[in-house]
């Protein structure tokens, strides 16, 4: 009965077309769901089946692709890890059979000064600490390097090539390194170099007392020349009184011109002679032996350490080469 009654309204109610006929309805067009677009893991990845808790699948690239170095050393790994092994073992192996350096050092101290002069405790610190460079740097010198082979009675390039010397910053302190293919000799080396160096200090500190002899010595000759030329004034001047001529008069100008030179290198002599007394008084530069060398060290270790990192760094770039080169010919294979 409804059906029949909601027929006719349908009938009554219908769009008419421009013919006279009823229209029918148009069903609703309902827009199709648009594709979805897959990322590229998902486009190439197999479904795997999986007990328990899924896990994501580490997809194949597609064939032509380079492959990654990680993926590649990932998938091969043992390829990859072969060259590391091979090469730390190789570095252990060197490093232990390689004959090893020894090191041995001694501690010195400039001292010697006397600070009871006026103003010596001002220059004390620049002045000893300039003295320590300049006495380190001597240590490479011929003469000190002479008396080095002299103690140790062997050839000299061996001795040149093991001793060096380095100051201490802001310090009258430095310190004597030496190398050697055993401790004994290292430390022998150091000890050797150390005396040389006092000895070598020694020798220039005789030679200012020499200057200091040779000054005095030229004080003497200057001031006995100095009463010679007086003398000569007078006997000039003596003349001129009795005969004032003109000879007489430039011999009395010349006596006393000569007087002036005998007095000024009198004075400049006496100058000299007291500045050196003057440094000879405020103490000569000695060297004090802070610590002798007792023992040496070894760079086995810190050379073992620093060729194993090498060896590790150069494993892993080959290895991760190898395993690249056989990822990428597999994947042409295909």
């Amino acid at each position: 009965m409804i059906e029949a009654l909601l027929a006719k309204l349908t009938q009554r109610y219908a769009p008419v077309s421009g013919n006279g006929e009823v229209a029918r309805p148009v069903p609703p067009v309902r827009p199709s769901p648009s594709p979805r677009l897959m990322p590229i893991t998902e486009q190439y990845a197999e479904p795997v089946p999986m007990a328990g808790r899924s896990q994501p699948v580490v997809p194949e690239p597609p064939v032509g692709a380079r492959a990654g170095v990680l993926d590649a050393m990932r998938r091969h790994f043992v390829l990859a890890l072969l060259p590391v092994v091979l090469a730390v073992g190789g570095a252990v192996a060197f490093g232990l059979t390689r004959p090893p350096t020894y090191f041995a050092e001694t501690r010195l101290w400039v001292g010697g000064f006397d600070l009871n002069q006026p103003g010596a405790l001002t220059g004390y610190a620049a002045a000893s600490s300039a003295l320590a460079g300049a006495y380190s740097r001597a240590v490479s010198s011929a003469p000190v390097q002479r008396r080095t082979v002299a103690r140790l009675r062997r050839r000299e390039p061996d001795a040149i090539g093991s001793v060096s010397a380095t100051p201490v910053a802001q310090s009258p302190v430095f310190k004597i390194m030496a190398t050697g293919q055993s401790e004994a000799a290292a430390v022998a080396t150091a000890n050797a170099a150390t005396g040389a160096l006092r000895d070598y200090v020694a020798t220039l500190n005789e030679s200012s007392g020499d200057g200091g002899a040779r000054l005095f010595s030229r004080f003497r000759e200057a001031s006995r020349e100095l009463y010679q030329r007086r003398a000569d004034t007078r006997e000039a001047a003596s003349l001129f009184r009795i005969d004032a001529s003109e000879p007489n008069r430039r011999a009395l100008i010349s006596a006393r011109s000569d007087e002036d030179a005998g007095r000024l290198r009198v004075e400049t002599v006496r100058e000299q002679y007291q500045a050196h007394e003057r440094t000879a008084s405020a103490g000569t530069a000695q060297i004090v032996v802070l610590n002798r060398a007792s023992s040496a060290t070894t760079d086995r270790r810190s050379f073992l350490q620093r060729l194993i990192l090498a060896a590790l760094a150069g494993g892993l770039v080959a290895g991760a080469a190898l395993a690249t080169l056989r990822a990428n010919r597999r994947r042409r294979a295909r």
